[in-house]
């Protein structure tokens, strides 16, 4: 139909200005995207793949983003009583007090010698684990000491709060052992979570939605993806809920059905393809139901059958 090729020709204007022209960037200097799908390939370890649609030009292009530097987050937990030094104790009462008084420098004081203490006191630990980070070839770490509140049912684990140890290092690295486990070090937690789980959680991104994303970066390289558009952020902090309250609506999305019909080689005894038909809606709406008028019919719905010749 009229409307039909007209929308089709307004997406591929859209495309071809996505693929040529900047960013097509809200007035805050940001990328709204919309997610519909995610993944973490194996050959890119340490680099999540976002999938969704970014509007251009009053429609929707498809678009890849690729979320690079992730890193591995560890707890790491102590031996119990280890870190419950009587200097620890009181730095820490010291910074509690602080907090919420209004003096900004006495807070930061405050801080760092609660951190001076609780780096004397794990001195032990942290060598412990910078050996096995050497054993599997991680060269580079941060550590930081925070309070964490387990109530499961590990019996190597310390129930209640306590101070445990955050450990980040490349998700292009290999794990620790989720075994791990020394004379100062209970156990390790999260070590073998991945990096797409990390990023999800960490960004609270639950299901598609609309993202808001800073500082993207076109790639204008080889393409690593079927998309219309390919953008790689540098940082998971790039990747923001939108904020509450917007009535953005989700974008149409194009839908496929694939048919397959196989035959026994008699040859090899296996089944090959023999006819692959595919039916594809252009539009289909996400956000509410998309009503049978609009797409059953021979103008709106496209549809291929692939036929192959048989051998022998």
């Amino acid at each position: 139909s009229a409307a039909a090729a007209t929308e089709e020709a307004r997406v591929e204007a859209a495309s071809a200005a996505a693929a040529s022209n900047d960013l097509p960037l809200d007035a805050d200097g940001m990328l709204p995207f919309y997610l519909v799908d995610v993944t973490e390939e194996i050959f890119a370890r340490g680099t999540v793949f976002l999938f969704g649609k970014v509007p251009v030009q009053r429609t929707y292009v498809s678009c890849c983003v690729r979320v690079t530097n992730l890193q591995r987050c560890v707890f790491v937990i102590p031996r119990a009583g280890m870190l419950d030094t009587s200097e620890v104790a009181a730095a820490h009462a010291v910074h509690e007090a602080c907090i919420g008084g209004g003096d900004e420098a006495a807070t930061k004081a405050a801080k760092r010698e609660l951190n001076m203490a609780l780096h004397q006191a794990s001195g032990a630990l942290k060598t412990e684990l910078r050996e096995a980070l050497s054993k599997i070839g991680v060269a580079e770490h941060k550590l930081k000491f925070v309070r964490r509140t387990y109530c499961l049912d590990r019996a190597d684990i310390p129930v209640g709060e306590q101070w445990v140890v955050k450990l980040t290092y490349g998700a292009n690295k290999a794990p620790l052992p989720s075994d791990l486990s020394s004379e100062h070090i209970a156990a390790a937690l999260g070590t073998h979570t991945t990096a797409l789980e990390n990023l999800l959680v960490k960004r609270k991104v639950m299901g598609p939605s609309w993202l808001m994303l800073k500082n993207a970066q076109k790639n204008n390289g080889a393409p690593i993806s079927w998309c219309s558009l390919e953008v790689t952020l540098g940082d998971k902090k790039d990747v923001c809920l939108e904020a509450s309250g917007s009535n953005r609506q989700a974008p149409p999305l194009v839908v496929a059905s694939i048919s397959l019909r196989t035959v026994v080689n008699r040859s090899s005894n296996i089944n090959e393809i023999a006819v692959a038909s595919i039916i594809t809606a252009p539009s289909v709406r996400c956000h509410a139901p998309t009503q049978q008028a609009e797409w059953n019919t021979l103008s709106y719905l496209q549809q291929v059958t692939l036929v192959r010749r048989l051998d022998g």
